[in-house]
């Protein structure tokens, strides 16, 4: 529209047109986006990950200094401003966040899974009650993730659940979980048409399997299975 010559190389017009014009190329437009969006999202991405390891070596150095209770209520506390960062900024900065609820929710199903798991004076003695409260986190990201029609949250779920029956220990938890895995990784393919979640899924539920047998050397034993 603006009479440049036919014979001029690609990079000659493209300056000449924003000369010209005052404005960008549609190619220059989408490179500029494309770079501003790697830009943001890795950035954020990058920040939200040293955040969560960052909070989680701060509670385990304040636990291994001798105060449980301190250090839970720094892990309550975490927990509650970075989920409130992520309402505030939901409708500012999507991604944002997005990237702190992801957060926000891993760091409360770290820390509930301390209070029994892993530690030599459990704040919560009861391992039934433990795993109800996780159980509770994992249903929270199963509403998520059909809410928002996020993948993301389904596969954690997903993965959610199979740690918790892997730290379980029980023979009947964990190959409920890889039940539970399974027949949820089923629904949300049928749904929403999420692959990625349905071949992750079958993963998790035969390493369960694979753990399970593990953890039950007489189903190795080839004897065990001959007629007597």
């Amino acid at each position: 529209g603006i009479g440049l010559p036919e014979d001029l190389p690609e990079e000659t017009k493209k300056k000449l047109f924003t000369e010209q014009t005052g404005k960008k190329s549609i190619e220059e437009d989408r490179e500029t986006v494309f770079e501003s969006n790697i830009g943001s999202f890795g950035l954020a991405l990058i920040g939200n990950t040293v955040l969560l390891f960052g909070i989680i070596f701060l509670w385990q150095f304040v636990q291994q200094l001798g105060f449980p209770v301190f250090s839970f209520l720094f892990g309550v506390l975490s927990v509650a401003i970075i989920l409130f960062f992520a309402r505030i900024l939901r409708a500012r900065i999507a991604h944002m966040s997005f990237m702190f609820d992801l957060v926000g929710q891993s760091l409360l199903y770290f820390f509930i899974l301390r209070l029994h798991f892993f530690s030599e004076n459990p704040m919560i003695p009861w391992k039934g009650l433990s795993i109800l409260l996780l159980l509770g986190v994992i249903g929270n990201q199963v509403y998520n993730s059909i809410k928002k029609e996020s993948q993301i949250y389904a596969g954690i779920a997903l993965a959610m659940t199979i740690v918790t029956g892997y730290v379980s220990d029980t023979i009947f938890f964990m190959l409920s979980a890889a039940i539970l895995t399974a027949a949820g990784a089923v629904f949300f393919f049928f749904r929403y048409g999420w692959k990625t979640t349905l071949i992750t899924s079958i993963f998790l539920s035969y390493s369960m399997f694979v753990i399970w047998m593990l953890k039950n050397p007489a189903l190795l034993n080839a004897d065990s299975f001959k007629l007597h």
